[in-house]
């Protein structure tokens, strides 16, 4: 059943230190019918509830938590005592389960009602008396999804320390599977999620899939949630799972504990200022009500700034606190952190909360003209990096046209360009109307094909802009890259089928019926384009067609999708919608209203209905000085300069100019001269008749100098060595030594006079020269003289000569002389 009982004594320590708190502290435990990562089932998905609790707590290993099978309990006092959280999972053994709970029902209602927490999930036909004065589980029917119960929409665990969407939960991607099994009943319930829109027939009760109570002092929490793979289920319904814990699990975290969780403002958006309110998210993980703290912040790296806020937070409750505005005016991302300060708060690993926060700018560095205009150059057309916005400004008409003879010769005028950059699109229902298409052209479409045609005008999508689009045979249109792909997901991740304008995304073939047709309708700048796709078979089943019509409208970016037929088909589903270049938004007509994840296709047809793409725009302007001018001058050549001669040097420039001339005559950008002199260079620069021009005075250099580089005169030991290395900085060209070396550092082996010429600058040099002697080695005789009646005593002489005297003498017994 449960041998190891040792073991069990040793995780009470481990949790205590996990959680750095005091070592009467209660534990987690985790109660289930399998081991593993597998149900005994087996069922092809990995245990959810394992990964959620070690995502939360941590590894059972290391001491977090603490795991055990339904088969390994022998009492209610190895599971209840020293517990705060209880976990009963009965999704994989219903009847396992239902033994296990109706065993210890009496024990687990009174540890609730003595102040224990309780968290119940069991999705599975199991009907189920719980107690918890009349909390039942009754079998209503399975769910996909459910909404947050409108009167417990501001409950902590759909708020933090996890953030999950507000509105309607489901389990994961395509929703297929359902999310829970099950309804929950009883008295005094507080009911959090709640599902109306499976009802079965009979059934006038909506499926009640989480409910809350509170029983004595403590909390018991019930959910009828499957298994699913973690890895896979959505963001929203992840997070809520988190909270559960969280909010149940505060005795894991002491006292004291609170943190920073979320920022509230600035969200990131378009155009952010320099003086942005800030608001951060503070959770009271412990148990405690807290009512003051210091929180601080730190944007991009920059000085800090901290705070005293008060408060009234209640355990695992959250409060949004308002700190002092800050800037977040440059474009891009900028970097966010946020923490609390509170005595006796010691897990600082959950106090600090890091994001990043982006100002979204439109791309634009420029209004499209150069700041130096010539008064000659006529009209011109402005060309900024976007071009689809509106100019204003002395000299410029509104869509970009500047004439210089408006503003005048050496006078400046200041421009100002405004664009609108399409960041998100807003999907509607609008009034059907069939449109009708004048002079159409018939696009020749086989079964897999597709047709590059032009719009018409200059159309906005997605900050990118089209002159043409590729009409595919399945059913949309793709900008910028051809696509013939049968179903393309919105966004389409796998296939990167994106860029899309989808009116029926299927496996169409209009060469075999029907047709399609493209026209452009209106005049500038509010005119349409028009694709429409009449009566085209689709060949998921025999004899269905659909007729779909795509509006694109000029200056105002909107499309519009218009259905007169879809067909019901039960394979694949038609997909419908749009979607970005990066595949990384998508908006499907399917259910827009609801969850755009609960089915990404139409499955049951649709008839005489319409929906309206809105773009969600991001404004920018862009100002610049622009001034007129006439022959101007530059400094393009660089400051005058000296010129050695009877050698030559090279003069120029690389501004970017036209139709050069020097006044020698020569018309290159770089010119070499062999003289000294005055060089002047004009060009013609910008459109129009004006030039630039700048002038060069080059003096003559004196020819040959002497300088002291190497160095004075020098005398070396016997067999010393010595490296010659000049010290002159000037620009050098070459190195030309007496010994005939050619390197700029040469090494003296021996005595001589050594001379260096260095060519400095074309046609010049200087001269430099040194003189190296060595000493004669040093040569010692000595005379050894006994004692005369040889004893002790004597005497040495030494005779020295070579070196350098004075000599110094050194005797091994420390005499010297």
């Amino acid at each position: 059943m449960h041998p190891q009982k040792s073991f069990y004594f040793l995780l009470i320590i481990f949790i205590s230190c996990y959680f750095n708190i005091s070592a009467n502290a209660q534990r987690v435990v985790f109660i289930s019918s399998y081991l593993g990562n597998y149900c005994d089932d087996g069922m092809d998905a990995l245990d959810e509830d394992v990964k959620l609790f070690r995502d939360v707590f941590g590894h059972e290993d290391d001491g977090g938590w603490q795991r055990f099978t339904f088969d390994e309990i022998d009492s209610a006092a190895e599971f209840l005592d020293n517990t705060c959280l209880l976990f009963l999972d009965g999704f994989c053994e219903e009847e396992e389960f239902g033994e296990f709970y109706e065993l210890y029902r009496n024990e687990i209602n009174d540890y609730v009602f003595n102040g224990g927490n309780l968290y119940l999930n069991f999705a599975n036909h199991l009907v189920l008396y719980l107690g918890f004065d009349s909390l039942s589980k009754n079998f209503e029917s399975s769910s996909t999804y459910a909404n947050i119960y409108s009167n417990n929409v501001n409950h902590s665990i759909f708020n933090a320390p996890w953030q999950p969407a507000n509105g309607l939960i489901t389990c994961r991607w395509g929703a297929g599977p359902y999310l829970g099994i099950g309804s929950f009943s009883g008295v005094e319930l507080d009911t959090l999620l709640v599902d109306s829109t499976d009802l079965l027939i009979g059934y006038e009760t909506p499926a009640i899939a989480l409910v809350s109570k509170q029983y004595g002092t403590g909390q018991v929490m019930a959910s009828n949630f499957a298994i699913w793979l973690w890895d896979q289920i959505l963001p929203n319904y992840k997070n809520l799972r988190r909270n559960i814990l969280y909010y149940l699990s505060g005795c894991m975290h002491g006292d004291t504990d609170i943190g920073v969780v979320h920022s509230v403002s600035p969200q990131p958006g378009c155009n952010l200022t320099d003086s942005e309110e800030v608001a951060v998210v503070i959770y009271n993980y412990g148990m405690q009500t807290q009512t003051d703290a210091t929180v601080c912040y730190v944007i991009d790296d920059g000085d800090m700034h901290c705070e005293e806020v008060s408060f009234n937070l209640e355990p695992q409750h959250s409060d949004t606190v308002f700190l002092a505005a800050a800037s977040f005016a440059g474009c891009g991302f900028h970097t966010f952190k946020a923490w609390t300060i509170l005595d006796g708060d010691t897990l600082n690993f959950n106090d600090t909360l890091f994001t990043t926060i982006e100002n979204i700018c439109a791309p634009l560095t420029t209004i499209g003209l150069p700041d130096t205009i010539c008064i000659n150059s006529g009209l011109l057309n402005a060309e900024p990096e976007k071009g689809t916005g509106t100019w204003s400004g002395m000299g410029i008409t509104a869509d970009g046209i500047f004439d210089p003879m408006i503003v005048g010769e050496n006078n400046s005028t200041v421009i100002n360009y405004s664009y609108e950059m399409p960041l998100n699109y807003n999907i509607s229902t609008i009034p059907f109307e069939q449109p009708t298409l004048l002079n159409p052209d018939t696009l020749t479409l086989f079964d897999t094909d597709y047709e590059e045609v032009p719009i018409g005008f200059t159309f906005n999508y997605f900050d990118n802009t089209y002159d043409s689009t590729f009409i595919s045979s399945n059913g949309y249109t793709s900008f910028g890259i051809p696509h013939t792909w049968f179903v393309p997901s919105l966004p389409d991740n796998v296939y990167h089928v994106n860029n899309l304008i989808v009116l029926a995304g299927a496996d169409l073939n209009p060469g075999a019926l029907g047709d399609v047709i493209i026209s452009t309708q209106g005049e500038a700048p509010y005119r349409q384009f028009i694709f429409q796709y009449n009566d085209v078979p689709c060949d998921y089943e025999w004899g269905i067609t659909v007729n779909v019509s795509g509006i694109l409208y000029e200056t105002t970016g909107v499309i519009d999708i218009v259905v007169k037929h879809l067909p019901p088909v039960d394979i694949f589903g038609i997909t419908q919608g749009i979607s970005n270049e990066e595949g990384t938004f998508g908006i499907e007509t399917r259910n827009f209203t609801k969850i755009r994840w609960f089915s990404h296709a139409w499955t049951f047809g649709a008839e005489d209905t319409a929906f309206r793409f809105t773009p969600e725009f991001c404004p920018r302007i862009i100002t610049d000085t622009i001034l007129v001018t006439g022959d101007v001058a530059v400094n393009v050549l660089g400051n005058d300069t000296t010129f050695c001669p009877g050698g030559s040097l090279q003069i120029g420039t690389d501004y970017p100019g036209t139709e050069l001339l020097w006044n020698t005559g020569e018309t290159s950008s770089h010119i070499a001269i062999e003289e000294a002199g005055i060089y002047t260079i004009q060009m013609h620069y910008g459109p129009g008749d004006c030039y630039l021009y700048d002038t060069i005075n080059i003096a003559s250099a004196e020819q040959d100098v002497f300088a002291n580089v190497l160095g004075n005169d020098t005398i070396l030991c016997y067999d010393d060595t010595l490296q010659l290395e000049i010290n002159y900085t000037d620009t050098i060209y070459s190195f030309n030594w007496n010994t005939e070396d050619t390197a700029q550092t040469i090494t003296v082996t021996e005595a001589g006079n050594y001379a260096l010429e260095i060519e400095y600058q074309s046609g010049c040099s200087l001269y430099d020269s040194i003189a190296i002697n060595y000493n004669s080695p040093i040569l010692i005789e000595s005379t050894t003289t006994p004692s005369p009646d040889d004893g002790p005593g004597g005497s040495i002489t030494i005779n020295v000569s070579g070196g350098t005297a004075p000599y110094t003498y050194n005797w091994s017994d420390g005499l010297s002389g």
